[in-house]
C-alpha cells in the first residue's frame, strides 16, 4: 500500500519554510514585471527618442507609478469587495429567532477554532457573511484582504454544512483551509497579485499595439513612396523581434500569476495538515479510517484524494478533541 503522504511530499508542502515556494514565486513575479515594465516603456519611449536617458527615466517613472498604483488598488480591495457585493459582517442580523440562535452557534464555533489554533492567536480576523452573490448557496468560504485587515468570506451555503458537522466534513474543512490561508500570510500576496495582473497587462497590450501599428505604418509609408523595404528590413525585423518578445513576456508574467494563485492553495492544505500533527500520525490515522468506513481498495483513489480524505478525518478527530470536550 502506498503511502497517502510521503517525507518528499511534506518538504514540498511546508508552510513553515522560509522563504516559502509562495513567497519565492510572488518575489519572482514582482521582479517579471518591473523588468517587463521597464523593457515596454523604454522600447515605446525609444520610437520617439533617440536619448536612452529619456527613455530610462520614462521607464522609472512608468513602473513606480505601476506599483504605487497596485498597492493603492490591494489597499482598497476587501471594503470595494464588501461593498459591491453587499456583504454583512457575521453573525448577520435575522429576524427567525432559530435561524439567529444557529448562527451564534456557528459563530461561537468558529472563534473557539481561531482561539485554539496559536498561529492566528495575533491575527484580527473578521468574518463576512454572503447570502447576496450568485455563489452564496456553494458550501464554500474565501480568504481576502491587505496587510492587517483580514478577513473570511463565509457563505450562506457552508452554514447548512455546518448543520450537518460532524457527519460531514464539509464545514470544517473549508474552515480550516481559509483559516490556513491567513495563517501562512499569502491573503496579502494574493490580492497583490491579482491588482498586478490587472494594472500590468493594459501598459503590455497598449505596448504590443503601439510597436504592431508603428511597424505597420512603416512598411505602408515606404511602400507608397516607391521605397523599397530592402533598406529597412533590418530595422523592420528589429521592431518584429522585439514583438515577439513583448509576447513572450506577457506569458511568463501571466505563468508566474497563476503559479502563485495555484500553489498557495497546496500550501493552505498543507497547512491543516501540519496544524494536526506530523506525517506518521497523519498516515497512522489514515489507514485506520479506511479499515472501519471502508472496504474500497486504495489504490482506486488518487493520491491528491488521499491527502484530502487523511486530513478531513485528523480535522475530525482534532476538533473533537480540542473544540467540543
Amino acid at each position: 500500500m502506498e503511502s497517502p503522504l510521503t517525507s518528499q511530499d511534506n518538504a514540498h508542502l511546508n508552510p513553515f519554510a522560509f522563504p516559502s515556494e509562495t513567497d519565492i514565486r510572488f518575489l519572482l513575479l514582482v521582479l517579471a514585471i518591473a523588468g517587463s515594465t521597464m523593457i515596454l516603456t523604454q522600447a515605446v519611449v525609444g520610437i520617439f527618442t533617440k536619448s536612452a536617458f529619456i527613455a530610462v527615466s520614462c521607464a522609472l517613472v512608468v513602473t513606480i507609478g505601476l506599483f504605487i498604483t497596485v498597492r493603492n488598488q490591494a489597499r482598497q480591495s476587501a471594503a470595494k469587495t464588501i461593498r459591491i457585493n453587499r456583504w454583512q459582517s457575521f453573525p448577520p442580523e435575522d429576524t427567525d429567532p432559530p435561524l439567529s440562535a444557529s448562527h451564534q452557534r456557528m459563530d461561537r464555533y468558529i472563534q473557539q477554532t481561531v482561539e485554539r489554533v496559536p498561529e492566528l492567536a495575533s491575527e484580527k480576523i473578521q468574518f463576512i457573511w454572503d447570502e447576496t452573490s450568485k455563489a452564496s448557496k456553494l458550501p464554500t468560504g474565501m480568504a481576502f484582504g491587505f496587510g492587517k485587515q483580514q478577513y473570511v468570506c463565509l457563505r450562506q451555503g457552508l452554514h447548512d454544512a455546518f448543520i450537518q458537522f460532524p457527519k460531514s466534513p464539509t464545514f470544517q474543512s473549508v474552515l480550516m483551509h481559509e483559516l490556513g490561508h491567513i495563517a501562512n500570510r499569502d491573503v496579502s500576496k494574493t490580492v497583490f497579485t491579482a491588482s498586478l495582473g490587472r494594472c500590468f497587462f493594459p501598459i503590455a497590450i497598449l505596448s504590443v499595439i503601439v510597436f504592431t501599428v508603428y511597424t505597420l505604418w512603416e512598411v505602408v509609408s515606404r511602400l507608397r513612396r516607391g521605397i523599397t523595404l530592402d533598406s529597412a528590413q533590418p530595422g523592420i525585423q528589429e521592431i518584429i523581434n522585439t514583438n515577439i518578445k513583448l509576447i513572450l513576456l506577457l506569458l511568463v508574467v501571466e505563468i508566474a500569476r497563476s503559479s502563485i494563485l495555484r500553489v498557495r492553495e497546496y500550501y493552505a492544505d498543507a497547512r491543516a495538515r501540519n496544524w494536526l500533527g506530523n506525517t506518521i500520525e497523519l498516515t497512522q490515522l489514515f489507514s485506520e479510517h479506511l479499515g472501519k468506513s471502508s472496504q474500497k481498495p486504495l489504490k482506486s483513489k488518487s493520491k491528491n484524494q488521499q491527502h484530502r480524505l487523511a486530513t478531513w478525518t485528523l480535522l475530525k478527530q482534532w476538533f473533537r478533541a480540542e473544540v467540543l470536550n
